[in-house]
């Protein structure tokens, strides 16, 4: 029996999962929300990527994926995490963007790369 992997941490923080209490939104996020086409993600998709997605790195240290898999859709939900939040609770991390990459062709999928 293999041993689940430890999630991704950042300076040894866990990432919240908490979209409504824990992150504030971008324009550019708010905007991907509403006005995203095919497909195009609900408000409720967000709460269910970040509790049930698999949280990923990028290469850029302070920003993560959450994936998860919607209705046959993989979605990604990147956010910018803030050393200052894990200990102020009058700062936040950042919802940066979503999407699929799969789906939504030549968007963030080549900026926001994967580690492995």
């Amino acid at each position: 029996m293999t041993q689940p992997e430890e999630e991704p941490t950042y300076n040894g923080h866990e990432i919240p999962r908490v979209p409504g209490t824990d992150y504030k939104t971008t324009s550019h996020f708010m905007e991907r929300l509403k006005y995203r086409t095919d497909p195009s993600p609900k408000k409720d998709d967000v709460h269910t990527i970040m509790w049930a997605g698999e949280i990923k790195h990028t290469h850029i240290p302070d920003r993560f994926i959450f994936e998860y898999e919607i209705d046959g859709v993989v979605w990604w939900i990147i956010v910018e995490v803030n050393e200052q939040a894990f200990e102020n609770e009058d700062k936040y991390h950042t919802l940066v963007s979503i999407y699929a990459p799969y789906e939504h062709e030549g968007d963030h999928k080549t900026v926001f790369e994967v580690d492995v």
